[in-house]
């Protein structure tokens, strides 16, 4: 008899109430996920997957970026090791916004900066490219590398653009006989998109012949 048949199972995000009976998560949990899915744009006043601020087919995310739920969500990707947890919140990102994972021949990430990942100890968009890959059978490919460049934080959105330009390369041992026809690239937080746009730039071309970026957040200004 296996032991979960006689223990409750605990809510892999909160760590604390028990499970839902369906899901993985708490009662609480599950509705405060619920909340984020739906929480509107501040500008055209829709959902995320309906947002239109700009939409772009080469861009889809799942909730917005700023309220406290949001943030510990976040926060919690770049610092926990359970798989379980990515795993779901991949599945349910990705539903959310209606995107259709067999669509791509491969999923590929963009790498924390060498000082994120010590200090969190977690590559966040590549542990979710992994959980993708896992959940929907899409291949991942680690075909990006970090060379450099400032702190992203303390930029403005011109100097954001300007020094992501010389950030990124496509890794010297990266080798495919051909593109590949449609790329996901993810990423846990779009905020001016500088990031995400030199790095679908860097593949577009070289590595495929389309990128659609995938993030699980996008910052929710008010314009």
């Amino acid at each position: 008899m296996k032991l979960n048949h006689l223990l409750p199972i605990t809510c892999i995000i909160c760590r604390y109430n028990v499970a839902h009976k369906e899901f993985p998560v708490c009662a609480d949990c599950l509705h405060h996920l619920q909340t984020l899915l739906t929480t509107e744009c501040r500008t055209c006043g829709r959902v995320p997957s309906a947002c239109t601020c700009p939409r772009s087919d080469n861009h889809r995310f799942a909730f917005f970026y700023g309220s406290p739920v949001s943030q510990g969500l976040i926060y919690l990707l770049k610092t926990d090791t359970d798989k379980r947890v990515m795993e779901f919140v991949a599945r349910l990102a990705v539903n959310a916004c209606g995107l259709k994972p067999e669509a791509f021949d491969a999923v590929a990430y963009v790498p924390r900066s060498k000082k994120n990942l010590y200090f969190h100890g977690v590559d966040q968009a590549r542990e979710l490219a992994k959980a993708i890959s896992a959940v929907y059978g899409i291949p991942a490919i680690d075909c990006i590398r970090r060379v450099g460049g400032k702190e992203q934080k303390l930029l403005s959105r011109d100097e954001r653009m300007k020094n992501m330009k010389s950030s990124f390369v496509i890794k010297e041992d990266f080798h495919i006989e051909k593109p590949y026809k449609k790329i996901l690239l993810v990423d846990d937080v779009y905020t001016t998109g500088a990031t995400t746009k030199t790095c679908a730039s860097l593949l577009r071309g070289r590595v495929s012949d389309s990128v659609v970026v995938f993030t699980l957040a996008k910052t929710n200004f008010l314009k």
